[in-house]
């Protein structure tokens, strides 16, 4: 890892989907998780089911709005019941899409401040992007 990175700058690198070792290159293509930095090599899945903690992260992120944006809501009777099932089931779909790329990256990063990466964890040769 870089040795002048701090935790903020790990954590910002994941957020913009970014390498969390060299900060340079890009972890997604889409949806779609690439298996190491084209820049430095680093191998983003450091073991088998590496990202499964990714999906509880995931999970609670998607479950923030719904306990306290819709729940509140529900209880106060503000809106009708058809409407905040329906804006609780969009938000049910829809956020954990748009927050995939992110809770796996954060996860990586997270993990990567705490167990910094070896040798091992390097393609001697990285692959430039297709």
């Amino acid at each position: 890892m870089d040795q002048t990175a701090t935790r903020n700058e790990v954590i910002w690198r994941a957020l913009r989907l970014r390498c969390p070792v060299c900060g340079v290159g890009r972890q997604f293509r889409g949806l779609t998780m690439r298996k190491q930095c084209p820049h430095c090599g680093f191998f983003f899945e450091r073991e088998v089911g590496y990202f499964t903690n990714a999906l509880i992260v995931n999970y609670t992120i998607t479950c923030l709005p719904i306990l306290f944006i819709i729940a509140p809501l529900a209880y106060l009777e503000v809106f009708s019941v058809r409407v905040l099932l329906t804006a609780g089931l969009l938000i049910a779909i829809a956020l954990p899409i748009l927050t995939f790329p992110h809770s796996k990256a954060l996860w990586l990063a997270f993990d990567v401040l705490i167990r910094p990466p070896t040798a091992v964890e390097f393609d001697p040769h990285p692959h430039e992007p297709e």
